[in-house]
């Protein structure tokens, strides 16, 4: 009986003791979920970053295949004019800004500044270039939403007549 009593009692101490964890494994745990979330949410912002880099790339190249793998299905384009604002209206514009482009003698996009948190990406992009000797540049400043990795929603700072207005007055100018 007393074995009995014994072996009862040592095993709801042991019971005891790995029911209730410590204050500092329950910290270190609680440290590992936070630090492997983040590492997550930052591949995820990374994998953003890169996705909005490639479609800069894209749309100073004119290739839009590499754009169509980039654009979701469901895209929306909130500043492009009445039936640009999907993904094949996002195409089209693709082609007017790079055929635009074409008749520069150099033209260089790059990302000034990118950023993202969560699925959205910021992005403040230069352009400058040449054409017929004169120069050429440009500041936008774009907000992405990003679904399964793709781009999903865009915003920018002035909306595309506007930019197609400065662009031609600028042909105009150096012809």
């Amino acid at each position: 009986m007393r074995v009995l009593c014994v072996l009862l009692l040592v095993g709801s101490s042991m019971m005891a003791c790995q029911q209730a964890p410590s204050e500092q494994a329950i910290s270190k745990m609680v440290e590992e979920q936070v630090e492997a979330r983040l590492a997550e949410i930052e591949a995820t912002e990374k994998a953003n970053m890169e996705t909005i880099g490639k479609l800069l790339q894209g749309f100073s190249s004119g290739d839009t295949e590499q754009i169509n793998e980039l654009v979701h299905a469901d895209f929306k384009n909130y500043h492009a004019p009445e039936g640009l604002q999907d993904r094949a209206g996002f195409h089209e514009i693709v082609k007017q800004v790079n055929g635009i482009f074409g008749s520069f003698d150099e033209i260089d996009l790059k990302p000034a500044h990118l950023f993202a948190k969560g699925d959205y990406v910021a992005m403040m992009d230069v352009g400058s270039g040449t054409r017929n000797g004169k120069e050429y540049s440009h500041v936008d400043i774009h907000i992405f939403k990003l679904k399964d990795g793709k781009m999903y929603e865009h915003w920018n700072s002035f909306g595309l007549p506007s930019q197609r207005n400065i662009l031609m007055k600028f042909i105009e100018e150096s012809n």
